[in-house]
Formats: C-alpha cells, structure tokens, sequence
C-alpha cells in the first residue's frame, strides 16, 4: 500500500489517496485434494487453480467538518474501475470454471460511499 495524505492545519478538512497493489499468486493443490487416505494419487483430481491475476487499486477519501462535532465524509473506491479478484476469497476457483461463472467473483468495481459522524 502507498498512500499520500493530506490535512488542513485547522483539522477543517483533509484528503487521501491511496494505492493498494497486489502481486499474482495461484494456489498449489494439497496433499488431501491429490492423494487417497492411502497414499495413492487420486485420478483426474481437479488440483489446477484459477491464477489470481496481480492488480492494483486506487481510493480517494475526503473529509469536512461542518461544525466542530460533526464531520462529512466521502470516498471513491478502486478509482479506475478496476476489474480483480481477492487471493484470499478466491484462491480454490478452479482455472477449468466456466469465465462467466468466475465474473461473479470479482471484487466490487467503483464505489462511492458518503458519511455522516456526529460526536455528543
């Protein structure tokens, strides 16, 4: 991750933009989905995985206090609409599934969110 941020002196407003950039990876078959409880290798076991493609993403958020107690937020998330997947979600895809079916997969494309805090 590699951020750059950036606060008004007064806290009246800030800033941040932050890039998160993961390398490929594609998960290697265990010695259960390979072999019987015998030591024998299974025929045909499906232990060839979906590479996750390496990716990198790009959030902007922002803040304003409107009052001193209460603050607005904002965020744009994966900026430029990036299509990828999460390793840690999707590591057991077989890479023989059906491309369509692995879209469902995918992580969230742009989103916006909008915040309202109020401290008492």
């Amino acid at each position: 991750m590699i951020g750059l941020a950036w606060d008004d002196a007064n806290k009246f407003y800030g800033l941040a933009l932050t890039a998160t950039l993961q390398k490929g990876k594609k998960a290697k078959a265990t010695s259960r989905e390979s072999y019987s409880n015998d030591g024998k290798p299974i025929p045909n076991s499906k232990n060839d995985y979906f590479r996750i493609a390496g990716h990198g993403i790009v959030d902007l958020t922002g803040y304003i206090n409107i009052p001193k107690n209460i603050k607005l937020s904002n965020g744009i998330y994966n900026v430029t609409d990036q299509k990828y997947w999460d390793y840690l979600s999707n590591n057991k895809l077989y890479s023989t599934t059906d491309h369509n079916y692995l879209n469902m997969f995918s992580a969230p494309s742009r989103t916006f969110q909008l915040g309202l805090n109020i401290d008492y």
